[in-house]
């Protein structure tokens, strides 16, 4: 015996009935009493519930369904080009990633409130190692900040640049042999993963800052050989793919 009314449909006249609210419920804590409980339904929790007796019209006729499709939990690395002609690309970046209040730090929060941030540069060929991670996901603004700040230009032999393999090593924390070379990531921390030690759970936004095109990039154009450290060639389509299976986001 639940307690609810056998002469009333709806015992707590919250507007959804107890054969509703008591059907809905799996025998969680949080809503075996929805029945009893006005303040309490499917409703209330954002189930989208209709009452359909038979031969007679629903009960509510419409409704509206309130839902949302925004970001809440992001992983925002920042992938930004340090050849020779992005200094100027590099300081707007420096002076402007964590003002209070209207920085790029807290103007992406204010949209997606747990962002957590990191740091990573990429050149080219000839220009020693190709990617470097300088700062890994982290809550804290500042040491975003220092790493962006430890950055300078230079190198950069011809217009296009290293993004994709660093795209790449970025979601997978696979390393890069050859020219350029860096290793695998290993140590990550259990729950994250890729270079930049993404949260398990969070979206991946890779914010990739450059000024010219990529090498290998779509339709392979401007091919170089980059290849990973088992030699396995990194191509544009390899990174999309490495991107869409991290459910990632590129965005520059």
């Amino acid at each position: 015996d639940l307690g609810t009314d056998r002469t009333n449909a709806d015992t707590d006249m919250d507007g959804v009935t107890d054969l509703v609210e008591i059907g809905a419920c799996d025998g969680n804590p949080e809503c075996i009493g929805d029945a009893l409980d006005p303040e309490s339904s499917p409703r209330t929790r954002g189930d989208f519930v209709f009452f359909m007796p038979f031969e007679a019209d629903p009960e509510p006729a419409r409704d509206t369904l309130a839902f949302a499709t925004n970001i809440r939990i992001a992983d925002v690395y920042f992938v930004i080009d340090t050849t020779g002609s992005m200094g100027g690309a590099i300081n707007n970046v420096s002076t402007s990633l964590s003002t209070p209040t209207t920085g790029i730090i807290d103007q992406v929060r204010a949209v997606i409130p747990q962002a957590n941030f990191g740091i990573g540069e990429f050149r080219d060929y000839g220009d020693g190692v190709l990617f470097r991670n300088r700062q890994d996901i982290s809550a804290d603004p500042v040491l975003s900040q220092t790493a962006v700040s430890g950055l300078s230009a230079g190198g950069g032999g011809d217009g296009p640049e290293g993004g994709i393999p660093a795209a790449f090593s970025a979601v997978t924390g696979i390393g890069m042999s050859g020219s350029g070379a860096y290793p695998n990531r290993t140590d990550c921390p259990d729950g994250t993963f890729g270079y930049p030690c993404f949260r398990t759970g969070a979206v991946p936004i890779l914010v990739i800052i450059m000024d010219n095109y990529f090498h290998n990039g779509p339709g392979n154009s401007y091919p170089y050989n980059y290849v990973d450290t088992t030699g396995t060639a990194i191509s544009y389509a390899r990174t999309v793919a490495a991107l869409n299976a991290a459910n990632a986001r590129a965005v520059g």
